[in-house]
């Protein structure tokens, strides 16, 4: 039966142990392997940015961006900010 577990990034050694339904033939046989588990990469989300009008600030309807991770979003410019009429790039 598989059991599964999450491993946290390093190197890890894992083992298995093997014993043979005829016994009387074969002996039981073991090996190990190491493994490196690497940081993942989240998966970032951000639409469209909502429709402004000249003097409205950047709050909830630019700045939406989501992840598939729990985490801090820093936004430039920042949310409050009153851009100028024309566009911008938001990062």
């Amino acid at each position: 039966m598989w059991s599964s577990r999450v491993i946290m990034r390093g190197d890890h050694t894992l083992g298995v142990l093997f014993t043979p339904s005829d016994s009387g033939n074969y002996m039981t046989a073991s090996a190990s392997v190491t493994v490196q588990v690497t940081k993942a990469v989240p998966v970032l989300s951000w639409p469209g940015p909502s429709a402004m009008t000249y003097g409205e600030a950047l709050g909830a309807g630019q700045l939406n961006a989501t992840a598939n991770v729990a985490g801090n979003f820093s936004y430039t410019p920042a949310a409050g900010t009153v851009l100028g009429a024309g566009n911008h790039t938001l990062v």
